[in-house]
């Protein structure tokens, strides 16, 4: 399979495809969270739409980096969906912490914590949910392709947390 090299980590091509969706998710949540927090039907929002996409840039970004730092885009994960889920919300949490810090010495980018926490909370959110289905289809994939044992190490992962979550409630 192909991969392309990104900031000195090489990619196989799915990957780069759920990194480029995962960037317009961060990068559209930004969008979507000053709406929220700020439209009440005036025209102002396009006043306050206006320089977002330098904000919008910066936090796609530094939210990008951590992501790959954090090594969620390597082709082989141990510890299966929940795992993945638990290195994302790692991953917006350094990239939060980065984002303050960034905001508190450019204090023209700040468009408040409420907006900071709808961004990290959207993107928290789609960004688990097309994992989910990233790691569905692609095990799919990789049953087609190799047979049953990769996928089948991956679904048993799958299978003991779902009945694990049905066990409880």
């Amino acid at each position: 399979m192909a991969s392309t090299q990104v900031f000195k980590s090489y990619l196989k091509t799915p990957f780069l495809i759920l990194l480029i969706a995962e960037i317009g998710i961060v990068y559209g949540s930004v969008y979507s969270a000053v709406f929220i927090r700020y439209y009440s039907g005036s025209p102002n929002i396009a006043k306050i739409l206006d320089g977002l996409w330098i904000s919008a840039a910066v936090i796609t970004l530094v939210t990008t980096i951590t992501m790959l730092s954090t090594g969620l885009y390597v082709g082989h994960l141990r510890e299966g969906i929940a795992g993945v889920l638990i290195r994302v919300a790692i991953s917006m949490a350094m990239s939060s912490m980065i984002i303050v810090l960034i905001f508190y010495l450019l204090p023209d980018l700040y468009y408040g914590r409420g907006v900071l926490a709808l961004v990290y909370l959207q993107s928290f959110f789609i960004i688990g949910t097309l994992r989910t289905l990233f790691f569905e289809l692609v095990d799919t994939a990789v049953e087609a392709v190799h047979g049953d044992g990769a996928a089948k190490q991956a679904k048993a992962g799958i299978t003991l947390v779902t009945a694990i979550i049905n066990h409880q409630s």
